[in-house]
């Protein structure tokens, strides 16, 4: 693969095979000897050349792309020194769409490369990879059915006696009940559906070729016109919603697209295996699953307990004015509520019935107490890097329910009235008006001339990790200082609950 020329060919190759085969799974495994992408190279000359381009331009008309890996993120190095080492990725397992239809868990794992300069792949086709049960969602093609609506009201009439985060909780859980119903009747396997429905329309209209005036293969025309476009609607609206692409409309086409594009998300981020200590891997979910809950009880614990806040109130003085206290912890109106709801996207905040929602939310602002099931959230975990392999090289990120959302808008809203008051000037980030930019702008043009010998008088730098800043900040301090600065108990309260 050195001759740029033999490199070509096989290009040629590749795509005649994928013209040839485009409806059979394949993959090609091997050492390319070119990246696809400038974070594929570190060191040497970091200039993009035609080979790259035309790389990528056979991935493309191929339509094959990176299997899912684990292990070592470049495959290649020259064994250079410390200044002279390069490092490449320039070993790959490709394949196309069909085989990650087929084999929707392989992956591959490369391994260290020990005495060699490349590393050893090896292809696992995840056949005996145990799935997970995901969360109920929500669809928005739920909506447009015509039971949705009857069906909302049906299980809303129903009288539930309690509180009413609890009313409106109770009735949500009985209608989750319903739509699963639905969705199995109506729209399970929503794809074959779909190529169901396109063959019994041109099996119809075959006949109509042969007798056009026939008055009941018209009718029989209409019905499965309709029944394909509902059909196909559906199709691309849960396509989009999985996809998670944003910047493509339905009703366009793009069914294709959102697939690919859940087959790729699917393939990057699920978990496959894991580093267990520093030479032990395991492929068993059950074993992944309690290395993580391990690895952050450990990370969340406090690291030291009976900490004392004696003195606290010389270093921070109280800055809110009653007035602002009370306008922090005044009654939440339903226009409030309305605002955040409608100021969700869609895809996010499924339509509920507004009076059982104001009045859910606006219990939680003058009891302090919510539900534990309010109160809870789904954990996902999201790669930092492309080839994450220990627990440490996953961020952790909290999915909330829509509830959970408005609630903890309307406090960060009326936080924002006095976050000036008590937040430096030299913060940069999470403050309106502010741009984190800023501070890294500054931070080049002081050290930008540091080392000139010019330079007279002594000069310090320090570096300070804050990775996991946000991992030990510790609860008790959270709510005391809040406290000294003048926030009203009773929001405080909000805050604990």
């Amino acid at each position: 693969m050195n001759n740029v020329g033999k490199r070509k060919e096989l290009w040629k190759e590749l795509i005649h095979h994928a013209n040839v085969s485009h409806c059979e799974p394949w993959g090609i495994i091997g050492d390319f000897n070119v990246v696809r992408f400038a974070g594929e190279k570190k060191g040497g000359s970091n200039q993009w050349n035609s080979q790259c381009e035309e790389f990528n331009d056979m991935c493309k008309e191929a339509d094959i792309d990176d299997l899912n890996s684990i292990g070592s993120f470049f495959t290649w190095n020259n064994r250079g020194e410390l200044n002279r080492r390069i490092w490449c990725k320039l070993d790959k397992v490709m394949c196309n769409e069909h085989w990650s239809n087929r084999f929707p868990n392989s992956f591959t794992s490369f391994l260290t490369p020990g005495i060699l300069d490349h590393c050893s792949m090896v292809v696992d086709s995840g056949l005996n990879f145990q799935g997970k049960k995901s969360p109920f969602k929500f669809f928005n093609f739920w909506a447009e059915h015509e039971d949705f609506l009857p069906m909302v009201e049906r299980e809303w009439s129903v009288q539930v006696e309690g509180n009413p985060m609890y009313r409106l909780v109770s009735k949500l859980k009985a209608l989750k009940v319903e739509l699963k119903r639905l969705n199995r009747k109506e729209f399970w396997n929503i794809s074959e559906r779909v190529k169901f429905a396109r063959d019994d329309l041109a099996h119809v209209q075959e006949r109509l070729v042969v007798d056009p005036i026939d008055g009941a293969l018209l009718q029989e025309e209409k019905v499965k016109v309709e029944n394909m476009v509902k059909l196909s609607k559906a199709e691309e609206s849960l396509a989009k919603q999985k996809s998670r692409v944003k910047w493509l409309r339905e009703r366009d086409a793009n069914t294709s697209y959102f697939f690919k594009s859940i087959a790729g998300w699917r393939n990057r981020n699920k978990i496959v295996s894991l580093e267990i200590g520093e030479d032990s891997v395991t492929s068993d979910q059950d074993r992944i699953k309690e290395e993580f809950v391990s690895f952050y009880s450990n990370l969340f614990k406090e690291k030291c307990a009976g900490v004392s806040y004696e003195g606290m109130e010389e270093l921070i003085t109280p800055v809110i004015l009653e007035e602002e206290a009370n306008s922090m912890i005044c009654e939440v109106s339903k226009e409030e509520i309305q605002e955040i709801m409608f100021g969700m996207s869609k895809d996010k905040a499924p339509g509920l019935d507004g009076y059982d929602v104001v009045k859910a939310i606006q219990n939680f602002f003058k009891s302090g107490k919510m539900l534990r099931k309010v109160n809870c959230a789904i954990i996902a975990l999201v790669p930092k890097n492309e080839n994450p392999s220990s627990c440490s090289e996953f961020r952790l990120i909290s999915c909330r329910n829509t509830i959970y959302k408005c609630i903890s808008k309307i406090m960060a809203n009326r936080v924002k009235r006095v976050l000036l008051q008590f937040v430096n000037k030299a913060q940069g980030a999470f403050v309106g008006g502010r741009k984190i930019m800023d501070n890294i702008l500054l931070s080049q043009e002081l050290l930008h001339h540091y080392d000139r010998k010019s330079a007279k008088g002594a000069r310090c730098a320090m570096k300070v990790d804050l990775m996991k800043a946000y991992y030990s900040v510790r609860w008790d301090f959270v709510i005391k200082a809040p406290e000294l600065l003048g926030f009203p108990l009773k929001f405080i309260g909000w805050v604990e609950e």
